[in-house]
C-alpha cells in the first residue's frame, strides 16, 4: 500500500504520469502485458484492484500537477526519449 504523495515523490527523474493499472483481480494486473514497457524505463505502476479505484481513476485525473494515466484506458506507445501516451 502506498499513497499518490508518496509515490510522486518515488518517481523517477523524467517521469511526468503518475502510471496505474485497475482491474478487480490483482493477478491479472501483475501479469499484464501492459505493463512491460513501464517496467523496461524503470517506472513504478500503481496496481488499483479494488471496485472503487476504476471510477477515483476516472474522476481524479490528476495529482499534484501530473497526470493519473491508467494503463488499461489508454495505450501506451514507446518513444525513444520518453514514454507517450495516445488515444
Amino acid at each position: 500500500m502506498t499513497s499518490l504523495k508518496d509515490y510522486a515523490m518515488r518517481m523517477k527523474e523524467g517521469q511526468n504520469d503518475i502510471y496505474c493499472i485497475t482491474d478487480k483481480c490483482k493477478k491479472v494486473v501483475e501479469n499484464s502485458s501492459l505493463l512491460d514497457k513501464l517496467k523496461e524505463k524503470g517506472y513504478e505502476v500503481l496496481f488499483m484492484v479494488d471496485a472503487i479505484h476504476e471510477y477515483v481513476v476516472g474522476q481524479l485525473k490528476e495529482f499534484d500537477d501530473k497526470e493519473l494515466v491508467s494503463s488499461t484506458k489508454k495505450r501506451l506507445k514507446p518513444d525513444e526519449s520518453e514514454m507517450k501516451v495516445w488515444n
